[in-house]
């Protein structure tokens, strides 16, 4: 039942319904949670591994933020995860699912390139330019057409399914 809810949300989105308040207020807690990460900035521990970090707006969630910087040893550019919380805690429970992640292999699953508990968790992965979902549907300017929609959810759904029937992994945060 959640996940027809989630569709029908998403569905709603890509095909151009009106945001709800609720939603508007979420994007700008995003946003200023983004803007608080930025001023708590890169973790410094992680320097010698990566590069040029910078913050990406949307790249907060309510466990970690994330940033894209320059992976030294890979020579690539690279999405980095860390947690927000700065605990050991924290980066015990982040460590566990970057493990659970990394055995992860599906085309529309990001794949993680590097990852570690130790100087700092974090977990690298695949830079995906193009930027996320909600980004591409406010630059449009309009809604995707049914075709184009249907083909992005049988994507996500293709995704949900195999964490789930073939890795036995509940995602408790699709948005």
């Amino acid at each position: 039942a959640a996940g027809a809810v989630f569709g029908l949300e998403l569905g709603n989105r890509l095909l151009g319904g009106a945001p709800q308040q609720q939603e508007l207020n979420a994007i700008r807690d995003r946003a200023t949670r983004t803007v608080q990460q930025a001023r708590t900035g890169f973790p410094p521990q992680l320097l010698s591994i990566f590069e040029r970090p910078v913050p990406l707006l949307g790249g907060v969630g309510g466990f970690a933020v994330v940033f894209r910087a320059y992976h030294r040893s890979l020579e690539r550019e690279v999405a980095v995860k860390v947690p927000s919380e700065r605990t050991p805690e924290a980066g015990r429970i982040f460590y566990n699912e970057t493990s659970i992640w990394a055995d992860l292999n599906h085309p529309n699953i990001v794949q993680i390139v590097d990852h570690s508990a130790l100087p700092f968790p974090y977990l690298a992965m695949e830079y995906m330019a193009g930027g996320d979902l909600q980004r591409r549907l406010a630059d449009r300017g309009s809604p995707f057409a049914v075709a184009e929609a249907c083909r992005i959810l049988l994507q996500i759904a293709g995704a949900v399914r195999y964490a789930h029937e073939e890795r036995d992994l509940i995602h408790g945060d699709i948005k």
